[in-house]
C-alpha cells in the first residue's frame, strides 16, 4: 500500500474525487443538453438534479458505516463499472420517471467514489492543503470539459455525445485507482484507541455539517440554473459554455489558493471573505449584458471554490478520529437535493432575481453558523484538548 502522504496517493485521491464530483461540475451543461434533447421543463430539471443528489446522499450516509471497512481500490473499480453502466442506460432511456431513477443510481455510484477520496485525504498530514488541491482538481476537470464539450461534442451530437464523453472521462480517471491506498490510517483500531475525543467536539461537528448543507443548498440552486439564466438572457450557447468553463478555472484557482494558505489566516476570515466575493458576484449577475454575466459567474465560482475546501477542513479539524469527515459529502448531497428543487420553483421566465436572493441568504446564514461554531470552540477550549499549540490552531 502506498504511504498515505505519498504524492502519487494524494494525486489519486484528488482524481477520484474529481470522478465523484464531475456530474455536479458539468451540471449546467448536462441539464441544458437534457432539456434540449428530451424536452423536460424547468421544474423537471430541478428535480432531476435533486434525484442525482438523493442517490449521492443515500450512498454517502451509508459510507459512514462501510468506507473504513472496505478495500478502497477494489470498491472504486466496481463503482466505476456501475457508473459507466448507468451512463449507457441514460443513452437509451427517454421516459422521465426512468431518467429520475437512473440519476439516483448515478449519484449513488459516483458519490461512493467521492466518499472514498474525501475520507482518504482527511487522513493526510495536511488535510487543509489536500482538500484545497482536491477541490481544485474537481474544478479543473469541470473547466476543461465545459470548455471542450459544448463546441466539439454537444454542438454536433447533443446529449448522446455528452454521455459518451462522460463515460470516457470516468474510465480515464479510474486509472488513478491503482495509486490509491487500500486502507487509511485513522480507521485502524490502534489509532482510535490512542484518541480521547472530548464530547463537546460533537456540537461544532454537527453545526459545521449543518452550515455546509445550507451553504451548498444556496450554491447548487444557482449553479443548476446558471446556464439557463444565460440562455434566458439571449446569450449564445458557445459564449455561455466559455463563461462556465472559465468560471471553473476561477473555482480551481480559489481552491488551490485555499490549499496553499491552509490555516494560515484561520478559517473564519476566509469564509467571510468568500461570502463578500460571492455577494459581489450575485449583484453582477443581475445586471444586463454578457460581460456582467461572465464576471458574475467567475466571481461566484471563485467564492465557492475557495470556501468549500475550507468548510470541509473545518469538520476534519474537529473530527480527530476520522469518522465524521465523510458526512461532509452528505451535507453537500442534501444541499444539492433541496437547493435545485427550490430554485426550480423560484425561477421564472421573466426574472431570476429570486434565485440570486436565495443563494445570498443561504450562504450568509452558513457564515453566521460558522461564526458561532468558532466562538463556541474558543469557549470550550477545544484546541487545547486536541493538543494544538496556540500558533497552530485554525480558530
Amino acid at each position: 500500500m502506498n504511504p498515505v502522504n505519498a504524492r502519487s496517493a494524494i494525486l489519486a485521491g484528488c482524481l477520484i474525487s474529481a470522478f465523484g464530483a464531475m456530474v455536479f461540475n458539468i451540471l449546467p451543461l448536462l441539464l441544458g443538453s437534457v432539456q434540449d434533447g428530451l424536452g423536460f421543463n424547468d421544474q423537471q430539471l430541478g428535480f432531476l438534479t435533486s434525484a442525482y443528489f438523493t442517490g449521492f446522499c443515500v450512498s454517502t450516509i451509508s459510507a459512514f458505516y462501510w468506507v473504513r471497512k472496505c478495500n478502497w481500490k477494489k470498491s472504486a473499480v466496481v463503482l466505476t463499472g456501475a457508473t459507466v453502466l448507468v451512463c449507457l442506460l441514460l443513452m437509451v432511456v427517454k421516459n422521465y420517471a426512468l431518467y429520475v431513477t437512473l440519476l439516483v443510481l448515478l449519484g449513488a455510484s459516483t458519490s461512493a467514489v467521492y466518499a472514498i477520496g474525501t475520507t482518504y485525504l482527511g487522513d493526510t498530514d495536511n488535510p487543509a492543503r489536500s482538500y484545497g488541491f482536491k477541490i481544485g482538481a474537481e474544478a479543473a476537470l469541470g473547466a476543461i470539459l465545459l470548455l471542450l464539450l459544448p463546441p466539439l461534442v454537444v454542438a454536433q451530437w447533443g446529449l448522446q455525445g455528452l454521455l459518451v464523453s462522460m463515460m470516457i472521462v470516468f474510465l480515464l480517471l479510474s486509472l488513478s485507482i491503482f495509486w490509491l491506498p487500500a486502507k487509511g490510517i485513522k480507521g485502524s483500531e490502534e489509532f482510535k484507541n490512542s484518541l480521547d475525543t472530548p464530547d463537546q467536539l460533537v456540537v461544532p461537528i454537527v453545526l459545521s455539517l449543518v452550515a455546509l448543507f445550507i451553504f451548498f443548498a444556496g450554491i447548487s440552486s444557482l449553479w443548476a440554473f446558471i446556464e439557463r439564466i444565460g440562455n434566458d438572457a439571449g446569450f449564445e450557447a458557445t459564449d455561455i459554455g466559455t463563461a462556465l468553463s472559465v468560471s471553473l478555472v476561477f473555482a480551481m484557482l480559489g481552491s488551490f489558493l485555499a490549499g496553499g494558505l491552509g490555516d494560515r489566516f484561520g478559517f473564519l476570515t476566509p469564509v467571510i471573505a468568500a461570502f463578500v466575493v460571492l455577494v459581489i458576484g450575485l449583484y453582477t449577475l443581475q445586471i444586463t449584458g454578457f460581460t456582467y454575466y461572465f464576471l458574475g459567474v467567475c466571481l461566484f465560482a471563485m467564492a465557492y471554490g475557495f470556501s468549500l475546501p475550507v468548510q470541509v477542513t473545518i469538520v476534519s479539524c474537529f473530527d480527530t478520529n476520522g469518522e465524521f469527515v465523510v458526512l461532509t459529502a452528505v451535507s453537500i448531497a442534501l444541499g444539492g437535493i433541496f437547493g435545485p428543487g427550490i430554485a426550480g420553483y423560484l425561477k421564472s421566465p421573466d426574472s431570476n432575481l429570486a434565485i440570486l436572493i436565495f443563494t445570498g441568504v443561504t450562504v450568509g446564514l452558513s457564515v453566521l453558523i460558522y461564526t458561532y461554531v468558532f466562538y463556541f470552540a474558543r469557549y470550550k477550549d477545544i484546541q487545547d484538548q486536541q493538543n494544538r499549540q496556540p500558533s497552530e490552531t485554525p480558530f
